[in-house]
């Protein structure tokens, strides 16, 4: 593995402790039990930029979707309130998130 690659899945894997101790902190803060927090990252990317081998697409990530799965005894609502809260606290938008009671 190249050092760039293991720069890109340091990045997710820095995103993904980031996302899960927001939850943790937000739960906390709104009283909601969680569990588990399970956060799974994935991005779409064109290594024709990335590589340099055509200057008209774009070097890096096209997209990013960040899935998290908050798991603990509550009603699912909690875990949307929860969701609802966070969102607007992270850097990346368009979570998919899903309550497991």
């Amino acid at each position: 593995m190249s050092s760039r690659d293991r720069r890109f899945e340091s990045g997710f894997l820095q995103r993904r402790v980031s996302q899960a101790i927001t939850y943790r902190v937000w739960a906390t803060q709104l009283g909601i039990k969680l569990d588990k927090v399970e956060i799974g990252i994935d991005g779409d990317i064109d290594l024709r930029g990335f590589f340099g081998v055509d200057d008209g697409i774009r070097a890096g990530f096209n997209a990013v979707r960040v899935n998290v799965s908050l798991i603990g005894p509550e009603d699912p609502t909690r875990y949307q309130e929860l969701a609802s809260a966070v969102s607007p606290k992270t850097s990346l938008r368009g979570d998919a998130v899903s309550a497991l009671g």
